[in-house]
């Protein structure tokens, strides 16, 4: 059997430990509401809001409660999870679908379910 230089184990530990690290990343583990729910179980699961939630956020982690934020919070919810997409490949949401994605986030918060 050969035997890697040092340089190229290392780097293979590497690769292969950042892919575990970058898929993990995608993982929600305990985050309450985000350990996926059907879209039928959102508030106004046919509205516009409902589609683009489950749409985009499905794409990580399971679909996300409304409530399981205050609505002062989504703003910065989605702007890090906007970056999550950029580095996942995932490509960005269009201004006037987070717009509406924030409306109906922001709307149903804190609403009993």
């Amino acid at each position: 059997m050969r035997m890697l230089p040092v340089a190229g184990w290392i780097r293979r530990v590497v690769i292969v430990g950042g892919g575990i690290l970058l898929a993990a990343g995608c993982d929600t583990g305990d985050v309450p509401g985000v350990s996926g729910v059907s879209a039928v179980e959102l508030p106004a699961p046919h509205s516009a809001g409902a589609r683009l939630l489950e749409q985009y956020c499905s794409n990580c982690h399971g679909v996300p409660l409304p409530d399981s934020h205050p609505p002062e919070e989504w703003p910065a919810v989605l702007r890090r999870m906007q970056h999550y997409r950029t580095v996942k490949g995932h490509g960005l949401i269009s201004e006037p679908e987070l717009d509406r994605l924030l409306g109906y986030l922001q709307r149903y918060a804190g609403e009993a379910q």
